[in-house]
């Protein structure tokens, strides 16, 4: 009898055991496997980038002849930020001191030159009541600082005297140079270039291009420098052809 009870109670340990060992075995295989495996996927995923402002086309910015001139026709005026006034801090006379301030080159989002120019607020520049910067004006100084903020002074491109007009050559001339001082709101010498009737009195009279041939007997304009020989020369074209509004 006592044989018997210890041969099942040998038989019901061993059961036991069993079961213990499969329970063991069983949740270390929910935990997951000890060993490594590497499975290898394609990602497919497309990431399409967010763009907030366009970037002009053309490959590199010139700061000399694009930037520059944009930023003393709209923003340097005198008692802004000129080299004299210096408002704020802000002197776009010359290179070194536009980059001076509120630059963060490869990052106009960042960029307080670029910035406050799209701003809705009233802190916009130029204020108002002068012009806000067009699209292309801004297209302009955002791809400068993205491609580096720098001192980039192009050689000079063939230049287009067959197909002058006054809405693709003149008018963007005139707002890179002039229109921030000779506008609606800031009318210097009592001359507005920000209109055609404006732009056709003073081509009609002589002012214009006596101006910036800087002729004797005529204010220099653009009063950073002159204007480079293919413009004039577009000028002259355009006026003589009886400056028209094409």
């Amino acid at each position: 009898m006592n044989f018997q009870r210890a041969f099942f109670l040998i038989i019901a340990f061993t059961v036991l055991l069993a079961g213990s060992t499969s329970i063991f075995y069983g949740c270390k295989n929910f935990s997951g496997p000890t060993e490594t495996t590497t499975t290898t996927t394609t990602d497919t995923t497309i990431i399409t980038p967010v763009v907030t402002q366009p970037v002009t086309t053309s490959s590199v910015i010139c700061f000399s002849s694009q930037v520059l001139p944009l930023l003393q026709s709209n923003c340097g005026m005198s008692g802004c930020h000129d080299a004299l006034s210096r408002r704020d801090g802000y002197d776009f006379s010359t290179y070194q001191t536009s980059v001076s301030r509120g630059v963060v080159a490869g990052n106009a989002d960042r960029s307080a030159i670029y910035t406050i120019t799209v701003s809705t607020s009233r802190s916009r520049m130029p204020p108002s009541p002068y012009n806000a910067l067009t699209d292309a004006q801004r297209a302009i100084l955002r791809q400068w600082i993205t491609e580096g903020a720098k001192n980039t002074n192009c050689s000079p491109t063939a230049c287009d005297t067959s197909s002058v007009t006054y809405a693709r050559t003149i008018l963007p001339a005139l707002q890179t140079y002039c229109v921030g001082c000779h506008s609606t709101a800031s009318p210097g010498g009592g001359i507005n270039l920000s209109t055609y009737a404006g732009i056709k009195t003073v081509a009609t009279n002589g002012k214009l291009l006596g101006s910036i041939t800087r002729q004797s007997g005529f204010i220099a304009m653009p009063p950073s420098g002159s204007l480079g020989s293919c413009e004039t020369s577009q000028f002259r074209i355009w006026i003589r052809g009886g400056a028209l509004n094409n």
